[in-house]
């Protein structure tokens, strides 16, 4: 018994050679730093800039406004139960249950920062205990 297997390969239509982009390059910036880095995007079909990658998020102006601070969180949030956590945060994107009865309230998306005029937290944290909060935890920007 024999098998044929035929496959089609594609491949993006090539812009040149990495010498001949090379080449071009240095004849218009004389600059070998710039050019290997235009080389390795090319070969590696990267098509964004560092300063992209750089750029963080804006918030929407909605979300800006209703940014609590974190310390005004940790305070009213200390001894209250589980459904005061609900209401005064909303629901959680992620509950964990812990050893020891804890129960873990992770809040991902941006509800608090430490002043005005500063990045938002990325995560908050409520732990409880018998659904009582016992720890509220931060992980700054």
């Amino acid at each position: 018994m024999s098998c044929v297997l035929f496959y089609c390969v594609t491949t993006e239509p090539q812009k040149g050679s990495a010498k001949q982009i090379y080449s071009d390059c240095m004849e218009t910036f004389q600059d070998s730093e710039k050019c290997e880095k235009l080389v390795l995007k090319q070969l590696l079909g990267s098509d964004k800039t560092e300063t992209e990658k750089n750029q963080t998020p804006t918030l929407d102006p909605e979300i800006e406004k209703n940014l609590r601070l974190r310390s005004e969180i940790k305070d009213s949030l200390q001894g209250q139960n589980r459904i005061f956590v609900k209401e005064f945060l909303g629901n959680p994107d992620q509950i964990q249950f812990r050893t020891n009865g804890i129960e873990a309230y992770i809040y991902t998306r941006p509800i608090s920062r430490h002043k005005l005029g500063v990045k938002p937290d990325l995560e908050i944290r409520v732990l409880m205990r018998n659904g009582t909060v016992v720890r509220v935890e931060h992980v700054a920007p």
